[in-house]
């Protein structure tokens, strides 16, 4: 998209602020957006509305006034070009061509965990009364690791991955480094999450959803939801960041091919989960929701092992070790230890100060366990923290 900005005409106006303008480049880096936008507004303010700016930005009024000056510059340009603006889409650009290549597999192999819950939410529709709601409600739970530390940190280390120079070995390196680093984040986020919707998920549903007609035996069963998807949590987190890595490669059909596999076997798996199973093994064809999230999460390891082996077969080894998942389950595993106790000294009362006094032990206890495990992400955490605090004088 081509659009004629300014003409010889437009060139003449204010060669002095203009000039200002350009010597100020290297300055006005220093400046807040808010200010220099002021700034613009203000163009013909003088006395002390100027100083005002000239001491927040650090700059002299002179500058202050050339970018000023010289975005009204443009501005008037293009307004008085405004009738032969023509807006479209240049498909002839190689990077415009490559976009839009690009975007149907990545917004698939991307929103792959959305269309598996989708999926799932036609199969409940099937189960009968209160399994679509069941499920929306567990889903609405588990979505929020997904989103919060999954697509985030896979979102912030895109750049990052992308930004590698140097020869095939080097890149290669550089992609491992930041990977195994995104890797051991999500993971140190993930388990606690996924620990918590097995062990906890009836404290979790309780406070947030227990109200009105939703009565502690609707807990139960969207606790038993929630349970089940958390067999994929740490797989379907840990596999955004793998699909990053290709994209970093410029590679978006590799993730899509196991995003179409995952679906499909999310699609066949969680059928018979979630219709014949539970009449083979006698029990409520509602519990065929708890299936349905469980086989999602078989297929969520499915695609993640493909991913990753796929990967490692071009960058090097890759993953997460065996020691540290260790070292986070069992931290998990001690925190939920600690928070059953409390739960069960306390009892069953108001379901928010109960979700409170259970779910605060249990994070402590994880953090803590974590530390003493010497889990070098959780070490790190304690170290910011400490540094927060005031020393004495």
């Amino acid at each position: 998209m081509t659009l004629p900005l300014m003409n010889s005409d437009a060139t003449v106006v204010m060669p002095q602020a203009i000039n200002e303008t350009i010597r100020a480049r290297r300055s006005a880096s220093r400046c807040s957006i808010t200010d220099i936008r002021f700034s613009s507004t203000g163009a013909w303010a003088r006395g002390p509305r100027w100083r005002t700016l000239s001491r927040r930005a650090k700059e002299p009024p002179s500058v202050l006034r050339g970018i000023s000056l010289g975005r009204r510059a443009l501005g008037g340009a293009l307004w008085s070009r405004r009738r032969r603006l023509r807006v479209g889409l240049d498909t002839r650009g190689v990077r415009v061509r490559e976009v839009l290549r690009n975007f149907a597999p990545v917004f698939v192999s991307r929103g792959v965990a959305q269309i598996s819950a989708y999926v799932d939410s036609l199969l409940a529709s099937l189960l009968g009364s209160g399994a679509v709601s069941g499920l929306t409600n567990a889903q609405s739970l588990y979505l929020l690791p997904v989103s919060l530390f999954g697509m985030s940190i896979s979102a912030a280390e895109l750049p990052a991955m992308s930004s590698a120079v140097g020869d095939e070995q080097q890149i290669a390196r550089h992609l491992r480094e930041r990977l195994n680093a995104g890797l051991r984040r999500i993971a140190f986020l993930v388990v606690p999450s996924a620990a918590a919707f097995l062990a906890l998920g009836d404290v979790i549903t309780a406070m947030l959803f227990q109200r009105g007609r939703f009565s502690h035996e609707n807990v139960l069963y969207v606790w038993g939801i929630l349970a089940g998807s958390a067999v994929g949590l740490l797989a379907s987190t840990l596999g955004r960041l793998y699909s990053s890595t290709y994209y970093a490669l410029r590679d978006t059909r590799t993730p899509l091919r196991y995003a179409v596999i995952r679906v499909a076997l999310t699609t066949g798996l969680g059928y018979l989960a979630a219709i014949p199973l539970p009449g083979w093994i006698g029990i409520e064809q509602r519990w065929g929701v708890a299936g349905l999230t469980a086989s999602a999460g078989v297929a969520g390891w499915v695609e993640f092992t493909l991913l990753r082996r796929t990967l490692n077969m071009r960058i090097g080894q890759t993953g997460l070790a065996a020691a540290l998942a260790g070292k986070l389950w069992l931290s998990a595993a001690a925190g939920a230890a600690v928070a059953w106790g409390v739960k069960l000294a306390i009892g069953r009362h108001n379901t928010i100060a109960m979700g409170i006094a259970i779910l605060v032990p249990y994070g402590l206890a994880y953090f803590a366990a974590a530390y003493l495990l010497r889990v070098e992400e959780c070490v790190q955490l304690f170290r910011r923290a400490l540094r927060l605090i005031p020393s004495g004088p």
